[in-house]
């Protein structure tokens, strides 16, 4: 077994001030202030031979040309190769996004369309990773978990399957200090809604600095997004406030704190990263006509509901359908190419493997991949690119938002799953 090493640095990210937040398609101008700065926190790992790297976004969503960018210039500035470098974004939709090549309906309602930002991201990203390696030495790492109930809820119906998983890594000195900290859970950074205009990592942002605070302000904590797709605070939330974010930021600190005291680290690790590209079969769209009515209907049933005084979260439910209606309509008449490309890695660190998806995954997903991966394992969606929702079979066939604004059949959510097992298997 090889040595560990490990090296980390962040850099704020922070739009300019005027600069659009993504997410909520209500907002009809930019950021009026900032709450709460936005950070690129960067990890490089090496076993002496092999290097990967996880960088971590306080942004609503990057792509592939995006994440291409950064590989080259990292790749140009340090031994990493560009296949061992991965960018997982937190989903904030109080935040910008990077999609320069935004090019459907789902794909443009989350873009900041803002080349000078987008040119500005990749520097800002490209240079924490190329820190994070320059301060590179030994380590030791290790890997616990715990569950968090009463964050989320699945957001489609509370009864369907919730990825409650808090998954945390300890990033050690060579000594046993303290370094740093990754923690990932499932859900959507969307406790704050679309009358919020002020730049917000949301309840993420609580976690990791609550977790600083108890930890000493001198480790570096990030959030990872896992398998969030169809989980939110819809259910759970009692205001759509910061004060309420920092609650439930506090909730999963908790967890995380006591998850992270428990956990037993290493200094010796092998580390083995692998990426594969999948060609997706896209779905097939209703004709324009039918669209339009599918929209009208769920239009209806959102004013019935308002009109009748229906909780807020049935209220809300009905709100996303209708806009999930409304995108399918618009891809009716756009169309959409035949074929979509994706990207799957799978990063070992000795014994405990990240699988790493693009896009938005369910908790179903989250939960046959980790299941099928073994002991050790964990999920990232939002990773790399923002190719938006993919749906197992068992949760497409129930309509709704997600179904509406998806690009692919369930189809295209078992090839991501069975590519990141061939990868699992070429690792073995």
């Amino acid at each position: 077994m090889s040595k560990f090493y490990f090296g980390q640095a962040q850099a704020i990210i922070t739009p300019p001030i005027g600069t659009e937040l993504v997410g909520y398609p209500e907002r009809d101008h930019g950021c009026e202030g900032v709450h709460d700065d936005l950070f690129a926190k960067a990890w490089v790992f090496s076993d002496g031979n092999e290097y990967a790297t996880l960088a971590f976004l306080d942004l609503t969503g990057v792509d592939l040309e995006i994440t291409h960018k950064v590989r080259e210039i990292v790749a140009a500035n340090t031994p990493i190769k560009p296949h061992a470098v991965h960018l997982n974004f937190t989903h904030t939709h109080s935040g910008p996004a990077c999609l320069p090549g935004a090019r459907n309906p789902i794909e443009r309602m989350y873009s900041t369309d803002d080349p000078e930002l987008n040119a500005v991201m990749v520097r800002f990203i490209s240079g924490a990773i190329i820190s994070a390696f320059r301060s590179l030495r030994k380590g030791r790492i290790g890997f616990g978990r715990g569950e968090l109930h009463g964050l989320a809820t699945n957001r489609r119906d509370p009864g369907d399957p919730m990825d409650n998983d808090v998954g945390v890594f300890r990033l050690e000195e060579e000594d046993g200090r303290l370094a740093g900290v990754i923690v990932k859970y499932s859900c959507h950074p969307t406790v704050l809604n679309e009358e919020n205009y002020l730049v917000s990592r949301d309840y993420p942002g609580f976690m990791c600095d609550a977790l600083q605070a108890a930890k000493g302000g001198g480790i570096q904590v990030a959030f990872a997004q896992g398998t969030g797709a169809d989980a939110s605070t819809r259910f759970t939330r009692r205001s759509k406030t910061f004060k309420e974010a920092e609650r439930l930021g506090h909730m999963l600190a908790g967890v995380a704190l006591s998850v992270l005291e428990r956990i037993e680290t290493s200094d010796e690790i092998l580390i083995q990263c692998q990426n594969g590209e999948v060609e997706l079969p896209t779905r097939q769209l209703p004709a324009p006509d039918k669209a339009e009515k599918m929209l009208a209907e769920a239009a209806r049933n959102l004013e019935s509901l308002k009109k009748t005084g229906a909780p807020e979260a049935q209220v809300r439910s009905a709100y996303v359908a209708e806009l999930g209606a409304k995108v399918q309509a618009q891809m009716a008449q756009m169309g959409i190419p035949g074929v979509l490309k994706a990207e799957v890695g799978l990063l070992s660190l000795g014994k405990w493997k990240i699988a790493l998806l693009p896009g938005e995954m369910m908790a179903l997903t989250g939960k046959k991949l980790q299941e099928a991966l073994g002991e050790g394992s964990v999920v990232f969606g939002y990773t790399n690119s923002s190719h938006g929702y993919f749906l197992p079979a068992e949760q497409e066939a129930k309509g709704g938002y997600e179904t509406g604004v998806s690009l692919v059949t369930s189809q295209g959510e078992a090839i991501l799953r069975e590519a990141v097992l061939r990868l699992s298997e070429r690792q073995s």
